[in-house]
């Protein structure tokens, strides 16, 4: 009787880690629709050896129509726990493209440079869920719409 308890508790135990770690988180209630949003792309490059950054700042209003096809955007991608969050990890690893993406809004900050990884409020996150396809193609469609 008490190992079926016993693994019967192991079970729920992994059924609740699954669901943990694997349960999608909407970008889209990381961000308010009736502020302004701030948005930074920093853009990476070697200038004779030397490191060189280029940092474009965006202010969109919530009225403006790159806000709502922003917000489209991030609907379109969820992001979810990982042990990185689990042990209050704040490294995102080596940046994979020559740029990443801060964006701010009062009381929420979201960052990423393609890793596979996002800092959403300080905390660190897996955006999609296997390699970085995801991360990168959500940077870039972020970044088409400002620059269109």
């Amino acid at each position: 009787m008490k190992k079926k308890v016993a693994l019967l508790f192991m079970g729920l135990a992994v059924i609740t880690c699954c669901l943990m770690f694997w349960w999608p988180l909407s970008l889209t209630q990381v961000i308010s629709d009736d502020a302004s949003l701030f948005i930074s792309i920093v853009d990476i490059n070697l200038d004779g050896g030397k490191p060189l950054q280029l940092v474009t700042n965006y202010n969109v209003e919530p009225e403006s129509e790159e806000f709502l096809l922003i917000r489209q955007a991030l609907g379109r991608y969820s992001y979810h726990r990982s042990w990185c969050t689990l042990f209050n990890s704040n490294s995102q690893g080596k940046h994979r493209v020559d740029y990443f993406i801060v964006m701010l809004q009062e009381g929420a900050i979201i960052s990423t440079g393609g890793t596979g990884q996002i800092e959403v409020n300080a905390r660190q996150y897996r955006l999609g869920y296997w390699g970085n396809k995801t991360n990168i193609h959500m940077m870039n469609e972020i970044r088409g719409v400002l620059e269109q």
